[in-house]
Order: structure tokens, then sequence, then C-alpha cells
């Protein structure tokens, strides 16, 4: 219930053209925008519940979490960096072709290795790829404008 409230309020002042704050860095004053908001909470499941409900409400929210060396994006780029420091590095190849930026099944980049001992060029687009930035579906910072959205941040 606490969430739904907070959830309206926010809301409402994303939505408000006469909500301004002084922008920390120019020191002018500016719209509000979802980037200079953020929910606090003691909990996960706290934090996972005014989630929802900001998303519900149509608010973009970004939850930041433990664990982001383990994230695909530093995976990908950590096996990258691996791969072009050491061709012969056949993890690393083999993690690189199975991603979404490589092109090869499972399937077929163990059939590879069990053949020929390697992948043939595994990280071509991966290698070119490694640095670029993605906005998927949960990389929901404002990117300026009059968009609003929130963060809840533990």
């Amino acid at each position: 219930m606490r969430a739904l409230a907070v959830g309206r309020r926010l809301k409402a002042l994303c939505d408000d053209p006469a909500a301004r704050i002084e922008d920390r860095h120019t020191k002018q004053v500016r719209r509000l925008r979802g980037a200079d908001l953020a929910v606090l909470c003691p909990t996960h499941s706290m934090i996972a519940e005014y989630a929802q409900v900001l998303r519900s409400l149509g608010l973009r929210v970004r939850v930041r979490a433990d664990g982001w060396y383990a994230s695909r994006a530093v995976q990908i780029a950590c096996n990258a960096l691996s791969y072009l420091a050491n061709r012969s590095d056949r993890h690393a190849a083999l993690y690189l072709a199975v991603t979404e930026l490589g092109s090869l099944t499972l399937k077929d980049a163990l059939a590879q290795l069990m053949e020929s001992g390697r992948i043939a060029e595994p990280a071509a687009r991966a290698a070119r790829g490694a640095g670029r930035r993605s906005d998927g579906p949960d990389d929901l910072r404002a990117h300026g404008g009059h968009h609003c959205g929130a963060q809840a941040v533990r």
C-alpha cells in the first residue's frame, strides 16, 4: 500500500511540468526528471515491491544490485578481452561463440572444439561489439528531455 502511494506521488511529480529543481552540476533550474529520483529500501523484498509498483505506473526503474561481475555484459567483456589477449583461450572462445554476439549454438561450438580443437572465428563480432553500450529492457536510465523514470536503489 505504501509503495503504491509513493509510486503515485513520484508519477505525479514526473508528470507535473511545474516540478522544478536546481541541477547540481549546472546550478540552473530545470524540470524534474526521473534520474533525479531515488527510492531507498532497507530490504531486497521491498526493493522488488517498489520496482514492480513503479513499473506498473509506467515509470522506468533501475535497480542496483550486487553481482555486477556475474552480469552478462561484464562476462562478455571479460571473455572478449581474455580471447583478444590469448587466442588459444578455448573457454573464452566458447563463451563468445554462443552469446548473442556470436553466431553458433552451444552444440555447434562444442562440435567444432571436439573436431578441430578450436572454434573458427568465435569472437570477430563479439570483440568488435564488446565495448558497445547496450540499452536492454532493464537498462532504465532516463535519457534526457522530459522523459521521466525512477530509480529504486538499495
